[in-house]
């Protein structure tokens, strides 16, 4: 590009001079009747060739200053059509994402909506457009009723690496959707923030904040983790679920000295129903039995199906005599 640009100049500077020779030529021409008796006296002091010499200046510098204005009208018109064609293509690639993407200012107001945002937080790119983001995206930390403030809150998460899980709309909505934050790429940080430090930079600068919907990961996952530790018959906790709960409940006893109680149990002559009545009655006896074991039991009070007829319970902050009494009631 830089090539063609000298290339460029050098013809138009080649044209500017055989311009100005042919009209000097011309100029002379016509000042004198005999073109082939001029001499060098003559030629210099002759006024009429000094007013057609100064016209031929003027007209090239006229000549000059409009191909010098043309183009630098051509380069900015080419560099308007650059914006414009990147602006489209951003937008473009900003339509066809399926995660929602939020633009705002250093002030929080909403610049830009995606339609995949139009769709997760059911407004539209125009109505939102000028609005406080804390106006439009309704966020709630898990297991939190509180709302956020959404724009500060962002902003402090904005040099962080990992995407943070939110719950959008409600406190209690099963829309969870993963949020990055980053900085608008042509914004400069407000003078003195350093993220190093804790400080805002948001304060000076725009910020983009894409949003996917992870609700259906999330849900699966909640899923996949009950059923790791969970036991599918009864619904009670699972043996991995107990000796993980046991360990934490070990670590307490040593740390504030508080009494703790494991039982242990299982069922006599189970097998005989299995027998009889065939796996269904088994299954049916375990369901009922776990039903009133979880009944003699407090709310934190741990029990779990250890495998077969086997249970196990943990009886927090409890002394020795009550757990007695209570293992007598079961």
């Amino acid at each position: 590009m830089y090539k063609n640009k000298i290339i460029e100049w050098l013809v138009f500077y080649s044209a500017a001079l055989l311009i100005f020779v042919a009209v000097f030529i011309f100029s002379t021409y016509i000042t004198f009747d005999k073109f082939d008796a001029i001499n060098l006296t003559e030629l210099l002091t002759s006024k009429q060739l000094f007013l057609h010499f100064s016209i031929t200046i003027l007209v090239i510098v006229v000549f000059l200053y409009w191909r010098r204005h043309g183009f630098s009208l051509k380069e900015l018109h080419l560099a308007k059509m650059e914006i414009e064609q990147e602006r489209s293509q951003a937008k473009n690639t900003l339509a066809a994402m399926s995660d929602a993407v939020i633009v705002v200012n250093n002030q929080g107001l909403v610049q830009f909506l995606n339609p995949s945002t139009e769709v997760l937080i059911d407004y539209k790119n125009e109505d939102a457009s000028g609005r406080h983001l804390n106006e439009i995206l309704i966020l709630f930390k898990d297991n939190q009723e509180e709302k956020l403030n959404s724009y500060d809150f962002l902003s402090d998460f904005l040099f962080q690496d990992k995407a943070l899980n939110l719950k959008l709309n409600t406190a209690d909505s099963k829309v969870i959707v993963a949020v990055k934050v980053s900085q608008l790429a042509y914004s400069n940080p407000a003078e003195g923030s350093n993220p190093a430090d804790g400080s805002n930079p948001a304060k000076g600068s725009g910020l983009v904040i894409v949003l996917r919907d992870v609700s259906t990961e999330h849900q699966l996952t909640d899923k996949l983790t009950y059923q790791v530790n969970h036991d599918s018959l009864t619904g009670l906790y699972n043996r991995v679920a107990f000796e993980h709960q046991l360990e934490i409940m070990l670590g307490y006893t040593q740390i504030n000295k508080n009494i703790h109680c494991a039982l242990y149990l299982d069922l006599d002559r189970f097998k005989l129903v299995n027998d009889t009545g065939g796996h269904a009655a088994g299954d049916k006896l375990l369901t009922v039995i776990s039903g009133l074991l979880a009944a003699q039991l407090r709310e934190h009070d741990f029990l779990a199906r250890l495998g077969g007829d086997e249970f196990g319970i943990l009886l927090w902050n409890m002394s020795y005599d009550t757990s007695v009494d209570v293992a007598q009631r079961i």
